[in-house]
């Protein structure tokens, strides 16, 4: 959570329009299941339960782990508001995650640098390529493609 700043945010209703707000201090969710003696359809209802439990944006925390003590062994599931993580930043999270788990094996597994990346200036620099006449082409074709569609 240290590493991605992502992950410590939450979202927040204001008269002024949507605000994000990064936390110093990460709030993490870890929901533990055991999981032996469980048949198949009961173990994916519970599963279900915890990865599609609706995330609060104001209250966070937007990541949340599970902790099922199968037969087969620790399974470490993670679900995550997509929010705060797209498709790429999934994958950075959960190479991190291997690499510390392959450290309390006793492998020899060092996390990667953790990127540099001022969030604000992220959005400011969108914010910039969105304003002016590509941003209205953008904001004209999405207004059209998502027309009709239920909020």
């Amino acid at each position: 959570m240290a590493r991605h700043p992502a992950l410590r945010t939450t979202f927040h209703d204001t008269p002024e329009g949507p605000v994000q707000r990064v936390h110093d201090e990460p709030k993490v969710e870890i929901v533990e299941l055991e999981a032996v003696g469980l048949g198949e359809p009961e173990l994916l209802r519970r599963l279900s339960a915890i990865a599609f439990r609706p995330f609060d944006l104001a209250l966070g925390p937007l990541l949340r782990l599970g902790l099922v003590a199968a037969a087969a062994g620790p399974v470490l599931m993670v679900s995550v508001h997509h929010i705060v993580a797209d498709f790429w930043s999934l994958g950075v999270l959960l190479r991190d995650l291997g690499s510390l788990y392959g450290r309390e094996l006793g492998l020899a597994s060092p996390l990667a640098p953790s990127p540099e990346i001022d969030l604000e200036e992220v959005v400011r620099r969108e914010e910039e390529s969105l304003a002016g006449a590509r941003g209205a082409v953008l904001l004209a074709f999405w207004r059209q493609a998502l027309a009709g569609l239920p909020l």
